[in-house]
């Protein structure tokens, strides 16, 4: 196993930050059953490389009418999915207290890099995922704004920020205004669907884990902490090759 020590064997991290929406509308299709076997697979394809076990940290967030920290960040090796039970659709959908709260854990959890030519590096950019099927109750409206547009302007550390929408009931203009920079993405609610994006997840962050732990060095790998990886058949980049009015 490779040993990602700097400035005194401390270790940098990869944070990923999961936020699923678990609003009454996530009951329709057994859509949270794909969810968490899909929380499943993720855990068990990211232990897999060693290269990932080594940096890899995750906290798992659900969110409706409150936001949950259901799993606070910890090594992927203690990462425990959540049952379906744990999940618990109900409610209405707050995203602004999602982001709230990623954003505070994000500022508790960053480790910042130390000066001096034996000072510790930082952390890793951080990634969020944000899951959602439905578009934001309106009561939440100007506070879901605001806290996207903290999250997305976040200096130190930056935060790479991809947003995928899930089902029908999804407003894809609103899509794209939760989201930022393109990286906006859909899929439906079949299972295999929800599958394919935790798949993809584990799979972007096991390459992010392999490129920072090739020796790169701080300036390159700054330049590819937005790496995605290749996205798989079931999702579609909303305004590219996805239009919701079309259905395609």
């Amino acid at each position: 196993m490779s040993n990602t020590s700097f400035g005194g064997g401390a270790r940098r991290r990869l944070l990923i930050y999961l936020l699923v929406d678990t609003s009454h509308s996530m009951r329709i299709d057994n859509a949270i059953g794909a969810v968490a076997t899909g929380l499943q697979r993720f855990q068990r394809e990211v232990m897999e490389d060693e290269f990932a076990v080594d940096t890899v940290h995750v906290a798992l967030y659900t969110f409706d009418d409150s936001v949950h920290e259901l799993r606070r960040l910890a090594p992927i090796s203690d990462f425990q999915p959540p049952t379906a039970k744990e999940l618990d659709p109900g409610g209405e959908t707050y995203l602004s207290k999602a982001l709230i709260r990623v954003m505070e854990d994000i500022k508790r959890d960053y480790q910042p890099g130390k000066p001096g030519r034996d000072g510790a590096l930082s952390d890793y950019r951080p990634y969020v995922f944000l899951l959602t099927d439905a578009r934001p109750t309106s009561a939440d409206e100007k506070a879901w704004h605001d806290a996207r547009e903290a999250l997305i302007t976040h200096r130190n550390p930056k935060i790479n920020y991809i947003v995928t929408g899930c089902g029908d009931q999804v407003d894809l203009t609103d899509l794209i205004e939760i989201g930022h920079e393109g990286h906006v993405f859909h899929i439906d609610k079949q299972q295999k669907s929800f599958h394919a994006y935790f798949d993809w997840i584990a799979t972007t962050t096991i390459q992010q884990s392999q490129l920072v732990l090739q020796g790169e060095s701080r300036r390159s790998t700054r330049a590819r902490d937005n790496t995605l990886a290749a996205k798989p058949k079931e999702m579609k980049t909303v305004g590219e090759d996805f239009d919701y009015n079309r259905g395609a």
